[in-house]
């Protein structure tokens, strides 16, 4: 039963952070930042059943390794390839950092939009593309953005 409840509250949690896009209040991720203005948040790869029903849902959601890119905002016409999966994004690659076993990972960024992605094995992934921008995330002068970055494609909701 333990384990349900947790998962409950994990996708409650993952709910209202991204319901609130570039900018939520990630408190792990924020707790963690050494930075003051930038990108903060936690990559996570979910895989399972996460739809309602009997039994509830019985997928995992578990903090993620992997190399997250940060581009200069980038639109759907400046990728090879198309969503989630890209081959090569045509804007400027600002960062490259590395998320920890805790899925935690920053970067020190100047004001300005970015497109974050994920290296997934030999392509990119992002999940999600906005009517413009391929997963924007804005950083204001002086602030830091909170994200939470989902592999989501062996989930089914």
């Amino acid at each position: 039963m333990k384990p349900l409840m947790t998962l409950a509250a994990l996708a409650i949690t993952l709910t209202v952070a991204l319901s609130t896009g570039p900018g939520c209040d990630d408190d792990h991720a924020g707790s963690l930042a050494s930075i003051n203005q930038g990108i903060t948040g936690t990559v996570l790869w979910l895989e399972g059943n996460f739809m309602p029903g009997p039994g509830g849902p019985s997928g995992a959601a578990v903090p993620a390794e992997r190399s997250v890119l940060i581009y200069r905002a980038a639109r759907p016409d400046e990728a090879e390839g198309t969503g989630p999966f890209y081959q090569s994004i045509n804007t400027e690659l600002v960062a490259t950092v590395s998320s920890d076993g805790d899925g935690f990972f920053q970067a020190a960024l100047d004001p300005g939009l970015y497109s974050l992605l994920v290296r997934e094995d030999t392509a990119l992934y992002a999940n999600r593309v906005s009517s413009d921008y391929i997963n924007p995330v804005e950083v204001k002068a002086n602030n830091v953005s909170h994200v939470i970055i989902k592999i989501d494609y062996k989930a089914a909701y």
